[in-house]
């Protein structure tokens, strides 16, 4: 594995410190000493990482020793955070019984993605795992009725859904638009987790075939065995996020690893990645999980996983684009990566238009126009209003060479090209 690249921020390291397995790296000494200003800074990364309760968690187990005058305002902030989290968690599974019975009842099948299980089955406690939404995964047939069932019980979609149009939109993504709710988690219907089409594209068949029952306090409940939950999970933070999602998701690979410890079959995680194309993105996720926190990822899993052109530079721009602001991250989407990645003025021009005049099919999936309808060229029209609203700036910024933004983008340029390549 290449050496660990090195951090300009100290207090990355001391937040990466705090959070590792090995008890022997918590940084007691530097923490007693810190003052005011570095506490609050220590306590932002946290939240930007969305990592506070367990940074509260591991401070408490230090004692006294980091009860400062310089601390208390930090720790109590950070304790009525963890609070906060615990709270919304309770509420949001209050919910999720009832979605779980209501579903029961029609007799629809479902498996928990990622945040809902990990907090409740993976991490010590609910209050561990911060989350802003609830990943359910149904069979395609399914997509219309859990919809319904969910706009019955008060969910609405962020963006118009008609329901003869489901069908396009699962062939353009593998889930539904996010369904809000005042004063709960939202919920992403999911019907595969990865989006058709891509290079990287799964059949969801071989996960409902290997899903498992799991003991919960709700309804019969089913989720993704540890070898596709360690797959998913990092899946979703390289192929899928391309590293912009902060900590959180390193704290989650090594927390399902602690978990599940001898139950987890490397060889079947190996294998699977292999099989899926996902070997690139599990390779990496693993090594930063290590990196970073200490995961016991097993040196013969990344020997066996290891391509030729892997190597510090490699891990190097992941993690700077890990501790990338996630806002700043989030801005230079795909719009803005095909744009910059684009040659000269005409290509530029090129891109734009590509972007805005997506194929119909796309269309139908998007906005709620009926296949065949004329009103299909006014949905254009917003289209247009719409990208030009959303991508102006962040083409500016292009085009001034803003180096922050211009940096961004370099970093998951290089990312998605290394990621993309054959094993």
């Amino acid at each position: 594995m290449p050496d660990s690249p090195t951090v300009s921020d100290p207090l990355i390291s001391v937040l990466l410190n705090c959070l590792h397995r090995d008890p022997r790296r918590f940084p007691v000494n530097y923490l007693s000493e810190m003052d005011r200003q570095q506490w609050d800074h220590l306590a932002d990364l946290a939240k930007e990482h969305r990592v506070v309760p367990q940074l509260y968690q591991k401070l408490m187990t230090a004692g006294n020793e980091i009860q400062t005058d310089n601390s208390r305002f930090s720790l109590e902030h950070m304790s009525a955070y963890s609070r906060q989290v615990s709270k919304n968690n309770l509420r949001f599974y209050g919910e999720l019984h009832k979605v779980l019975s209501s579903l029961e009842e029609k007799e629809i099948p479902v498996i928990l993605l990622k945040g809902i299980y990990l907090a409740e089955h993976v991490y010590e406690n609910r209050g561990l795992r911060e989350m802003n939404d609830m990943d359910l995964l149904f069979k395609r047939e399914h997509l219309t009725p859990a919809y319904l069932l969910l706009k019955q019980m008060g969910f609405e979609p962020l963006r118009p859904v008609n329901i003869e149009r489901i069908d396009y939109m699962a062939n353009e993504n593998h889930h539904l638009p996010r369904m809000i709710k005042p004063e709960t988690a939202g919920i992403e219907v999911h019907w595969n987790i990865v989006n058709p089409g891509q290079s990287f594209s799964i059949d969801p068949a071989e996960l409902w075939q290997r899903a498992r029952q799991i003991d919960s306090a709700y309804s019969p409940v089913c989720t993704l065995p540890p070898a596709d939950l360690m797959l998913h999970l990092c899946l979703h933070t390289s192929y899928q996020h391309n590293f912009s999602f902060g900590m959180r998701p390193f704290c989650d690979l090594t927390a399902v690893i602690d978990r599940f410890d001898e139950e987890l079959e490397w060889d079947v995680v190996c294998s699977r990645s292999e099989a899926y194309g996902w070997s690139r993105g599990v390779l990496l996720s693993l090594v930063i999980a290590k990196d970073f926190l200490g995961a016991d990822v097993p040196d013969n899993v990344i020997k066996r996983l290891q391509t030729d052109d892997f190597g510090p530079a490699v891990v190097d721009t992941a993690r700077r684009q890990i501790l990338t602001k996630k806002e700043d991250s989030n801005e230079a989407g795909d719009a803005v990566l095909t744009f910059a990645s684009a040659g000269g003025l005409v290509r530029k021009a090129s891109a734009v238009f590509s972007r805005l005049f997506i194929p119909k099919e796309q269309m139908f999936a998007k906005y709620p126009v009926r296949p065949g309808s004329p009103m299909i060229y006014l949905w254009y029209l917003f289209r247009i209003g719409e990208m030009i609203w959303r991508h102006t700036f962040k083409i500016l910024r292009v085009l001034r060479g803003d180096p922050e933004y211009t940096g961004i983008i370099e970093r998951k340029r290089e990312l998605l090209s290394w990621l993309e390549k054959k094993q």
